[in-house]
């Protein structure tokens, strides 16, 4: 045994056998760096893919706030019954922003990449690229916006569809929506 450790070491001082480990060693370190790069570009390109879409919903939802706050603010408005233009308006922020385009409620994608798709669409987007420990922060946003049918709506007060956002939006997570 000891001899066959001689003759390795032998051939390792060798230039063949110090070309081979150098040649092993610089593969090695450049496959480290290429996975490491890898990686990093890919963490980078998810956390940007997430910060647009928190930006996309952010902004839709401060939208749809302000257009409540104009209806509120309107006359002889009651916030405790079922309202039409309310409903309205929820309904807008629900559809993606090019099927608002002829409605008296637009709402406008931040991102030409989002303009067709809904916000339940981007939270559940949202909710398979983010890790396990945020899931279950933004999961729960789905099940309520999905339970926003226009009927549902048209019988909740301007009160309780408020209630249902400041659940939904007004979190730790959603920190981006502060002007509530």
């Amino acid at each position: 045994m000891q001899q066959k450790k001689n003759r390795l070491m032998a051939f390792l001082n060798t230039s063949l056998g110090l070309w081979l480990l150098s040649t092993c060693a610089v593969g090695l370190i450049s496959f480290g760096y290429k996975q490491l790069s890898s990686y990093t570009s890919e963490k980078e390109k998810k956390s940007n893919q997430i910060i647009r879409i928190k930006i996309e919903i952010a902004q839709r939802v401060a939208q749809y706030l302000s257009q409540i706050k104009e209806t509120v603010e309107a006359k002889g408005f009651d916030v405790n019954i079922p309202n039409e233009k309310i409903a309205s308006a929820t309904l807008s922020l629900l559809k993606p922003p090019s099927a608002t385009k002829d409605s008296k409620y637009q709402i406008y994608a931040a991102f030409d990449e989002y303009k067709d798709r809904p916000v339940v669409s981007l939270i559940v987007e949202l909710t398979v690229i983010v890790d396990e420990k945020e899931r279950e922060r933004v999961t729960p946003g789905v099940a309520q916006l999905s339970s926003l049918t226009p009927d549902a709506l048209s019988k909740m007060s301007t009160n309780e569809i408020d209630q249902r956002f400041k659940e939904m939006f007004i979190t730790e997570y959603w920190k981006d929506i502060e002007e509530y």
